[in-house]
C-alpha cells in the first residue's frame, strides 16, 4: 500500500498513465485528507477527473501568470534576465554595448558566429553566466531582438515594441536576420 498525504499532492508528482499501471498491477494508494483510496470502484473515474481538472487549472495560472507578466512589458515594468551588453537586471547599455555593435556589424558584413565567438574570448569577454563564448552564444545574441529595443515573450506569444534602448539599430537587426522582423511583435494589437 502506498499512502499519499492527498490526491493533489499524488496528482502533482505523478502522471496518470503511471497511477493507471500502479492500479492495474494490484497497488492500492490511500489519500488520507479525502480518506479515500484506489481499492475503491470509482478510483480510476476520481483520478482522471482529478488530473484533467489540475491541468486545465495549471494551464489557467499559467496563461493568467503571461498576462501579468506581459502587462509588466507593457507598462516599462519587467524585470528582465541578464543579457550580454546590459547592466545586469535592467535594460540599461552597459560598457560591454560596443562589443554587441561590433557583433552585428561583423556579422552583417557576413562574418561566422564561430569567428565571433573566437574574436570575443580573444578579448577575454565571457557570457552573462561566466562561460566562453561559442558559437550558438553569438548567434543567440544576435537573433534576440531584445538588442534592438524589444522584449519577445516566445511561450506567450506576443511582444512589447521599443519597449527600452536598444543597443543596435532596428535595420541592422533585421539585416543580420536575414531581413526577418520581430514576427511575434509584428502585430499591433498585441501591444494592447
Amino acid at each position: 500500500m502506498i499512502i499519499s498525504e492527498s490526491i493533489r499532492a499524488w496528482v502533482r508528482g505523478h502522471n496518470l498513465q503511471d497511477t493507471l499501471l500502479l492500479m492495474g498491477s494490484g497497488e492500492v494508494i490511500e489519500f488520507r485528507e479525502e480518506g479515500f483510496s484506489t481499492a475503491d470502484s470509482m478510483a480510476a473515474t476520481v483520478l482522471t477527473a482529478a488530473y484533467i481538472y489540475f491541468e486545465v487549472e495549471r494551464e489557467r495560472r499559467s496563461d493568467i501568470g503571461k498576462a501579468v507578466y506581459f502587462e509588466r512589458a507593457r507598462r516599462g515594468k519587467y524585470i528582465p534576465k541578464d543579457y550580454f551588453g546590459f547592466t545586469p537586471g535592467t535594460f540599461i547599455p552597459s560598457e560591454k554595448k560596443r562589443f554587441v555593435g561590433e557583433m552585428f556589424m561583423e556579422a552583417s558584413r557576413g562574418a561566422e558566429a564561430d569567428e565571433i565567438a573566437e574574436w570575443l574570448n580573444d578579448c577575454e569577454l565571457r557570457t552573462v553566466k561566466g562561460n566562453e563564448f561559442t558559437p550558438r552564444a553569438v548567434r543567440a545574441i544576435l537573433s534576440n531582438p531584445v538588442y534592438c529595443s524589444d522584449v519577445v515573450f516566445h511561450r506567450a506569444g506576443r511582444g512589447v515594441r521599443d519597449h527600452h534602448e536598444g543597443i543596435v539599430d532596428r535595420e541592422l537587426w533585421e539585416t543580420v536576420n536575414g531581413g526577418r522582423v520581430t514576427a511575434t511583435i509584428a502585430s499591433e494589437a498585441c501591444l494592447g
